[in-house]
């Protein structure tokens, strides 16, 4: 489900694979256990279930949530999409890297990965279905390859992921405004992983009443209301 450069290569496509891809390439695969003899966590149902949604609407899977769950809420918060790239390239006369390092003056990173040094691009706003437009790479690798000495491409996968995020950078945690017993915790960005056992911890301290590890001020929705 997370791995949209091997989705891609065994359905022979140019990546990354869309959420349809996903689920094309998953219907193929044999089961892992016997149906209903163990209980597994999968993202797999969700990506299935908005693709269902999509279908039966005809609007698409963000659209219908914000309209038909969010908004009789009276949620209207601005999250928006960032997206961003990488590629992966060979050392050039075997060159190689053993730690990430980041260019903050051009905005992009390179660091050693299993399939080559990954270059990553910056941030690109854009419509989270809009289609690729990795230009940033064109303008990047002049700067890069003055940084480390990146040979040729080590495969011809362009990945591109899109996050939810607020134009201040940080999530929103807290109580939903005039929704008692709604908690959120949305809008992590690139930072999900990393953030998510503090808002995870947060959200504990919050709920039952106990002193929260961190002032949860900066980070409630009523910022934008």
């Amino acid at each position: 489900m997370l791995h949209s450069r091997e989705t891609s290569q065994k359905l022979g496509i140019p990546g990354p694979a869309t959420a349809n891809d996903v689920v094309r390439y998953m219907v193929g695969q044999p089961l892992q256990f016997t149906p209903g003899s163990k209980t597994v966590y999968s993202n797999f149902g969700y990506c299935v279930l908005g693709r269902v949604i999509e279908k039966i609407t005809g609007e698409t899977y963000e659209k219908y949530l914000r309209k038909e769950i969010l908004a009789p809420l009276g949620l209207k918060l601005p999250m928006a999409v960032k997206r961003g790239y990488h590629r992966h390239f060979r050392g050039e006369g075997g060159a190689s890297l053993a730690r990430p390092v980041v260019d903050v003056d051009f905005g992009y990173l390179i660091t050693p990965m299993q399939q080559g040094i990954r270059l990553t691009t910056g941030t690109e706003f854009a419509p989270r279905d809009a289609a690729p437009t990795p230009v940033q790479f064109d303008r990047l690798m002049p700067r890069a390859r003055t940084l480390f000495p990146l040979g040729e491409r080590a495969d011809n996968d362009t990945w591109m992921g899109s996050r939810p995020c607020f134009a201040d950078s940080r999530p929103v945690i807290g109580a939903a405004p005039k929704l008692p017993g709604l908690w959120l915790g949305i809008g992590h960005a690139h930072w999900g992983l990393t953030l998510g056992p503090i808002t995870g911890r947060l959200l504990g301290d919050m709920i039952t009443g106990t002193t929260p590890v961190v002032d949860p001020a900066p980070y409630r929705a009523e910022r934008f209301l």
